[in-house]
């Protein structure tokens, strides 16, 4: 797939995570031996270590374990499900509390509130186009339609996801090209609910982003070609070829590896002057150092602040703030954007304000101490 080329080149955990899922269907089919469910267990645990949205797996588990008393292979099914669910969901959440007395919060950092409820047919459309970003180009769809909050966009959106959930409800109830279908329409279905779910309760990318349906790419694509028959296999056959041609085509002339800026400064810097307790702000370009030190970050969602009160405020508030500017570039790193105007100044002036000081600045980075 074009979005899978592309993430080779770039650090991700989407495909430790699409392995794990993969092989988490391949034990799913040898249920209700032991052995596998303990083997899916240790799969759940995985996954959620490499990303949060591994927790579905979780549920995914116990319906299965249902769904086989239900079809009559009840033999040890219940011991084993319920205890590999209880062993399991304790350990992700022993995880989960190590968050909590390490930070204060569940996932390790503040997030703002995903607007709840309310916005589940927002994040619902946002995912369909999700599969379209995936498969070809959104951009082109984007100019066409003018994108997922036109009705013609929205219409869009529901006709992707809701093709996807078709194919994993008639793959569920029909079984009959393969032994992994079943399963495999069960993980789908269910990782997609979780991700629309999730994104209600917590603020993280939109669910347009490609990256974000990677994991259940090849599991949906074997399904489709499961399903059909004949010159309907042929035809599912022709239309793979022509999605991945044209999504490379538009990879090829428009996809950007603009990614997180050059944090290597910020590193060298935290590192000589971070004391355990202390907190700090980080912008949207620089939310990866909080992989390297244990202290309580928080991530500024917004790609810049509205003026520079808020900006002002905002750092006086935390011990450290790091702003690192976007890098620019195709292919590779050309140079780099200047920092927004709230930032750029807050920089500037830092060492005329009350309780403000500059640690470090340069062209990709501006680490701000404060006196609070």
């Amino acid at each position: 797939m074009p979005i899978a080329a592309r993430m080779l080149a770039i650090p991700a955990s989407e495909y430790l995570f699409s392995a794990l899922v993969i092989s988490f269907i391949f034990l799913l089919r040898y249920w209700p031996r032991p052995w596998a469910i303990w083997g899916t267990g240790f799969l759940v645990f995985s996954a959620f270590c490499v990303r949060y949205a591994g927790i579905f797996m979780l549920g995914v588990m116990g319906l299965y374990g249902l769904w086989t008393i239900y079809t009559g292979r009840r033999r040890n099914v219940v011991f084993h499900t319920a205890g590999s669910v209880f062993v399991t969901g304790a350990f992700t959440g022993l995880l989960i509390l190590m968050n909590v007395l390490q930070t204060g919060h569940m996932s390790g950092a503040a997030r703002p509130s995903g607007g709840g409820v309310s916005l589940l047919p927002k994040h619902a459309l946002d995912l369909g186009w999700g599969f379209i970003g995936a498969l070809s180009s959104k951009q082109i769809l984007t100019g066409i339609v003018g994108g997922v909050d036109t009705i013609l966009g929205a219409t869009v959106g529901i006709l992707a996801l809701g093709g996807v959930f078709s194919i994993c409800v008639l793959a569920f109830l029909r079984e009959t090209s393969t032994h992994y279908g079943r399963p495999a329409a069960l993980v789908i279905g269910c990782y997609l609910l979780c991700m629309i779910v999730l994104r209600s309760i917590s603020q993280f990318q939109p669910l347009y982003h490609a990256r974000f349906v990677v994991p259940v790419l090849f599991p949906l694509g074997a399904l489709l070609i499961g399903q059909v028959r004949g010159r309907l296999r042929t035809v599912a056959g022709v239309l793979a070829i022509a999605v991945f041609a044209v999504g490379v085509f538009a990879a090829g002339r428009g996809m950007t590896r603009e990614g997180y800026g050059d944090l290597t400064t910020a590193r060298g810097v935290l590192g000589d002057t971070l004391s355990p307790g202390d907190t700090v702000l980080v912008n949207h370009w620089a939310q990866s150092l909080s992989a390297y030190y244990p202290n309580a970050f928080h991530y500024e969602w917004r790609k810049e602040p509205p003026n520079f009160s808020v900006a002002l405020s905002e750092a006086q508030s935390y011990d450290y703030a790091v702003y690192a500017a976007q890098p620019e570039g195709r292919y590779k790193v050309k140079g780099y954007r200047p920092l927004p105007k709230p930032y750029h100044d807050l920089c500037t002036r830092a060492d005329t304000l009350e309780d403000l000081d500059i640690v470090q600045r340069d062209s990709t980075v501006c680490v701000l101490t404060s006196q609070k």
